[in-house]
């Protein structure tokens, strides 16, 4: 492909079923701005809701948890995703991104570490891997770079926010910047942005950190974007308009307040709210969503809800370790990791 090829508008390129949902989306449906509100209003004038049939949670059973061997090349492990039969995981102590087999082999190591140079890196904000590339998003130098899953660099493109979500389609990268009155961003592999999509916060002067969230693509191609304050998985790749998943846990978008610095301008936090959605990971047909219970600050509990993603349905709960963080399920065990090791906690059946 040619570098003229490349940077053919992203719109024209993606699947046709992502293509109609960003029509959709671009005009305003995804995220309904109510006139003197600070506060998303989702409903059926909008939106395909499905309502959570299920009230009460139930537990599904686990057994011991035992650690996945992976030596010592981990210093300080984070970020922990899944693709296809590989765990990938950031290590903070020298910012790159390892690589593991499920049973813990050490399959090699992406990015260069910290600095400038190419494929450096001074941040790593959040990562996609998808096919044979993992595309890192470095939100301090305000750039993606593209590497191999390998680990061999391949190419760096410029960004003009600093973007904390990062998802890849076919022929695209999808930023979330919670900055913009249309916060998902399309940008093709070369780094030129096509289109801008969703309505969010119009009123700049409510709280955008309100509406962040986690991004991941489904193995059949849809985007989908879970709110971390509000009880929502939404498919974006819906076939007319963007999907609102409703999850166990009814919690509706937050209510910013306007906070303001001395100097006029607005103060950017994120929303005290006893419950959070940590993250998520699709497999298969399902979801599994990491949900944070901690009133007043103090942590309580951490679980795994569970959905299917044809119908919203609630399947079951996981019950983690308090110190777990990012876990995803496959087959028939939880992979988490927990303080400075990855854990595999199998379920019973």
């Amino acid at each position: 492909m040619t570098e003229q090829d490349s940077r053919v508008p992203v719109r024209n390129r993606v699947p046709g079923f992502v293509a109609i949902a960003l029509v959709s989306i671009a005009v305003g449906v995804a995220f309904v701005r109510l006139p003197g509100a600070r506060t998303l209003e989702v409903n059926s004038s909008n939106a395909d809701v499905v309502p959570q049939t299920r009230s009460a949670r139930s537990w599904l059973a686990v057994g011991a948890s035992t650690v996945v061997e992976v030596g010592d090349v981990l210093g300080k492990p984070g970020n922990l995703k899944r693709y296809d039969d590989e765990m990938f995981v950031v290590d903070g102590s020298n910012l790159t991104i390892k690589r593991f087999g499920l049973d813990g082999h050490f399959l090699g190591e992406i990015g260069n570490g910290i600095g400038q140079g190419p494929g450096e890196l001074s941040s790593i904000a959040d990562y996609a891997v998808r096919g044979d590339n993992i595309w890192v998003l470095d939100h301090r130098s305000r750039k993606v770079t593209r590497f191999s899953r390998a680990g061999t660099y391949i190419s760096t493109f410029y960004i003009d926010c600093a973007c904390l979500r990062i998802a890849t389609l076919d022929t695209a990268v999808v930023l979330l910047d919670l900055m913009k009155p249309e916060p998902f961003r399309l940008f093709s592999f070369a780094g030129s942005e096509s289109q801008s999509f969703g309505l969010g916060m119009t009123d700049q002067s409510a709280n955008p950190l309100g509406f962040d969230g986690d991004l991941n693509v489904s193995s059949s191609g849809h985007l989908f974007y879970l709110a971390r304050y509000a009880g929502y998985i939404v498919d974006l790749g819906a076939p007319v308009r963007p999907r609102f998943m409703q999850l166990i846990d009814e919690q509706p978008f937050p209510v910013p307040d306007d906070v303001r610095k001395p100097s006029g301008q607005v103060r950017y936090f994120a929303p005290n709210q006893p419950l959070t959605m940590r993250g998520f990971a699709l497999s298969g047909d399902t979801a599994s969503v990491l949900t944070q219970l901690a009133p007043s600050g103090q942590l309580v509990e951490r679980r795994l809800d569970r959905y299917l993603i044809d119908t919203g349905r609630y399947i079951g709960s996981i019950r983690l370790p308090e110190r777990a963080g990012k876990s995803f399920v496959y087959g028939s065990a939880v992979y988490s990791v927990i303080d400075t090791a990855i854990v595999r906690i199998p379920l019973l059946r």
